[in-house]
């Protein structure tokens, strides 16, 4: 948006209006006003909108599924599992809802999890392509990749034995569907028929966060999340702002809070969870944009809820536009506080009562 901003400003200075404008823009009253005046030079003056959004598309799907098959065969770079599954990924996202592709695109992405040692992840892709119509001959070759990652995963419960030899009976009733040119039909046999076995491995770590997230040792009383060592406090020179109670140390925690909104930067969009940030590898897409993935049913239904319903039409032509990340977490703090409120009048309304204490009432921050 930045630099949309700066092009603007180019074709007016081009224009000999860039004076004029600025003049008028200063008088104006309100933000609301600004914003009005702002978008009518953007009609004026800038590119048009996109006058197609991008939409789910088989055939899209396809081709992003095929590259993702190409990088896999030829291994041309080092990391070309990560690659693989990035273009499966995007392949995902781009299939239409329910569709053949999708399942598909689900089950080539699993054979890149259970290479990548991401078992668990591997199973999630594999239950998410036999719920949709996957084809009937590739339906034997999933279920003994499933049979796979249970092995690796170690069988040493009688619940965990049960699994696997109900994913065999289910892949030996596909056997007939797979085409006897296929050249993986002798081991996937094997595989669905317990004769041959694979032993555990330990799957790949991820990272875990949470491990690593510091203490607070002593909480805040007035302020959830920050430690007593700050206290807000009001002046009419400063207004409200905080000061230390005590020495601070380098290293001092001083809060631990989440966030009242975030958004992922551009580039992590097909990586990571568009809702809680965390990188997935078996990700799930939003069933109405091409713009953005979930970790899970739940983190993609909680974002649906908070944000999503209200961004999801316009996000595409938004990133289109070079929206800065700064835009959209802007965009996503306003949709959220509106509803949080019950209304854009009902919001102006609180902000105006906050804004206009003088004092530091305590139900402010545990309310808010």
């Amino acid at each position: 948006m930045d630099a949309l901003l700066e092009r603007l400003s180019c074709k007016l200075l081009q224009a000999g209006k860039h004076k004029a404008y600025h003049t008028e823009y200063s008088l104006l009253q309100s933000d609301s006003e600004r914003v009005k005046y702002t978008i009518q030079l953007l009609i004026d003056y800038s590119r048009p909108l996109p006058s197609k959004i991008i939409s789910k598309s088989s055939e899209e799907s396809s081709r992003l599924r095929e590259m993702g098959n190409f990088v896999f065969s030829m291994k041309i770079v080092d990391s070309y599992l990560d690659v693989s599954i990035q273009k499966y990924t995007e392949s995902i996202v781009f299939a239409p809802t329910g569709s053949e592709e999708l399942s598909i695109a689900y089950g080539n992405r699993s054979a890149m999890l259970i290479l990548a040692r991401l078992y668990d992840d591997c199973l999630l892709d594999i239950s998410r392509a036999l719920a949709l119509p996957y084809p009937d001959n590739l339906k034997a070759k999933l279920y003994a990749r499933q049979a796979r990652c249970l092995m690796a995963r170690g069988i040493s419960s009688k619940s965990s034995k049960q699994e696997l030899e109900k994913c065999r009976e289910n892949g030996r009733l596909w056997l007939d569907k797979m085409d006897p040119k296929n050249t993986t039909k002798s081991e996937v046999e094997k595989i669905l028929k317990g004769t041959k076995r694979f032993p555990a491995q330990a799957p790949y770590v991820k990272w875990d966060a949470t491990k690593n997230l510091p203490k607070l040792i002593d909480e805040n009383k007035q302020i959830p999340g920050l430690s007593a060592s700050l206290e807000l406090k009001y002046s009419d020179e400063f207004g409200k702002h905080m000061v230390a109670t005590r020495d601070i140390d380098p290293g001092d925690v001083l809060g631990i809070m989440e966030p009242y909104a975030c958004v992922l930067v551009p580039e992590k969009m097909l990586t990571h969870c568009w809702g809680c940030l965390e990188q997935t590898w078996s990700s799930i897409p939003c069933p109405n944009c091409v713009n953005v993935i979930y970790c899970s049913e739940e983190c993609r239904d909680k974002a649906w809820e908070e944000h999503h319903d209200v961004e999801c039409p316009v996000i595409g032509v938004l990133l289109h536009q070079e929206m800065s990340n700064l835009g959209l977490l802007s965009l996503r703090i306003a949709i959220k506080a509106i509803k949080q409120a019950g209304g854009i009048e009902e919001l102006r309304k609180k902000v105006e009562k906050i804004e206009g204490r003088t004092g530091i009432p305590d139900e402010i921050f545990l309310e808010h």
